[in-house]
């Protein structure tokens, strides 16, 4: 778990179409100079600096060495980490499942941040759906018979905590891409044609820059995580994938495509343990048994809505 106390505000709220809130989200200038602290110890214990013993390299050494945007880049990773569970935990906010980062060039957001200024991003996050009831109902009178309750259902929800609050390392030298690992990469998409070669460019939503792949089944078009299975830092691979028939693109349902995928870094994946100091981490209970018994109970209210 972080020790860096974070002092975090949400800014602007503003609701999104499909049951979503956008948030606006502002860490302090002294948080930005703690984070980057933080980053900056972590590196400085797992660099090889020729010269210099691990975790006694200089700042401005260990800067240079390492490359400010990576550094920088880990930095703001940490406070979207670390910051977002705070943030969503003080508002108001009755939110599902995890926060996504909100921003179309992740690249300028790296270079909008500044140790000792504060520091601001977007991210977008699901939302029960508003529901309006129509016709009488008072005064009916409906008979249920009671399931027993599903234990492992708190546990996934359990699992869904641990993810959004986990961080992430930049993963060893000679380290492959494998499912619970996070690539740093570049891609490009096309059209594949009939005999599976590169056609005509997808439309340039399909692209991007030094963006995070996360490598979980599910998360993106069929094939594309499980073709990156065994990648390492600079191969380029060209991944054979097929949108679902429900892609947000009406343009690109069901099409045949390939990514041309640039891996620059490959990152572990850290989760946090599911213990006490967890459970204080994200919620107001102190042990993880109170934790439980709250997600219990906010699963039964919303199944008696």
């Amino acid at each position: 778990l972080s020790s860096v106390k974070m002092a975090v505000s949400i800014s602007s709220e503003t609701k999104l179409p499909d049951s979503q809130v956008g948030l606006t989200i502002t860490a302090d200038s002294d948080e930005t100079t703690q984070v980057l602290d933080k980053i900056m110890k972590e590196f400085s214990k797992k660099a090889t600096v020729p010269g210099f013993r691990k975790g006694k390299v200089p700042k401005q050494v260990l800067l240079s060495h390492i490359g400010k945007r990576n550094v920088y880049g880990s930095a703001c990773e940490e406070l979207f980490n670390i910051s977002v569970g705070k943030a969503l935990k003080e508002s108001n906010v009755n939110f599902i499942g995890q926060a996504e980062l909100d921003v179309d060039d992740v690249e300028k957001l790296i270079a909008e941040f500044h140790p000792g200024s504060p520091f601001s991003f977007g991210i977008k996050i699901d939302v029960w759906p508003e529901t309006e009831i129509v016709g009488e109902y008072k005064g009916l009178e409906i008979e249920a018979e009671e399931e027993p309750f599903d234990e492992r259902l708190i546990d996934e929800a359990l699992v869904e905590l641990q993810k959004k609050h986990s961080s992430t390392m930049l993963a060893g030298d000679g380290s492959v891409a494998e499912l619970g690992k996070v690539l740093v990469a570049s891609m490009s998409g096309y059209y594949a044609k009939e005999d599976g070669s590169k056609g005509e460019a997808l439309p340039e939503i399909a692209d991007g820059k030094s963006i995070e792949i996360t490598m979980e089944h599910g998360l993106y078009m069929s094939g594309f995580v499980e073709g990156l299975v065994g990648v390492k830092v600079g191969d380029v691979k060209l991944v054979p994938v097929e949108f679902a028939a429900n892609a947000p693109r009406a343009e690109l349902r069901g099409v045949k495509a390939l990514f041309e995928v640039s891996v620059e870094a490959i990152k572990d994946r850290i989760l946090p343990d599911l213990d006490d100091e967890f459970a204080k981490l994200v919620s107001d209970e102190d042990t993880m048994d109170g934790l439980r018994s709250t997600i219990r109970a906010r699963m039964d209210e919303e199944s008696r809505k």
